[in-house]
């Protein structure tokens, strides 16, 4: 949690807990400040909004920690992405083990693989197998692991 605004990794004014534009429609701006409960609001809606628009394009049955971790990849990046995704692609063809995989390509912010965005890809692969434990560490070489890595509880 945020109470005032700041760069993210990929350049955008962001607030609480990763909005970067409040559910009026307005984008957040440098000075912006937030309330704890205000960020709840907006990421419950947030979250709600993302779940609905990726519905939308999602042809397979999901189980909760599946949809989950789908939201939470749709949150970060957006329901564009998701939507043009080799991701969402191989999910509609019932490739369900690619997932993890396809997930850890999306780990570059402004063109650079970031530590932050590789320990949420693992978390989100984790939770789309069913495992609720979230990563604390990352490999130094983290940059060159292309797919979801088979040591993943080395990152507990």
């Amino acid at each position: 949690f945020y109470s005032k605004s700041y760069v993210c990794e990929g350049g955008k004014w962001t607030i609480g807990y990763g909005t970067v534009v409040y559910k009026n429609g307005k984008a957040v701006k440098q000075g912006d400040t937030i309330t704890q409960e205000e960020a709840t609001i907006e990421m419950n809606y947030e979250i709600e909004e993302k779940a609905n628009n990726i519905l939308k394009y999602i042809k397979v049955e999901l189980n909760t920690n599946q949809l989950d971790a789908l939201v939470s990849f749709a949150y970060n990046c957006g329901v564009a992405a998701f939507k043009n995704s080799t991701l969402l692609k191989k999910l509609n063809t019932g490739d369900y083990s690619a997932v993890p995989n396809e997930l850890m390509k999306w780990i570059n912010a402004s063109g650079k693989p970031q530590p932050g965005l590789w320990r949420r890809r693992l978390a989100e692969g984790l939770l789309w197998q069913g495992i609720t434990q979230i990563p604390t560490r990352y490999d130094k070489n983290f940059a060159s692991i292309k797919y979801f890595p088979s040591n993943w509880k080395n990152y507990l």
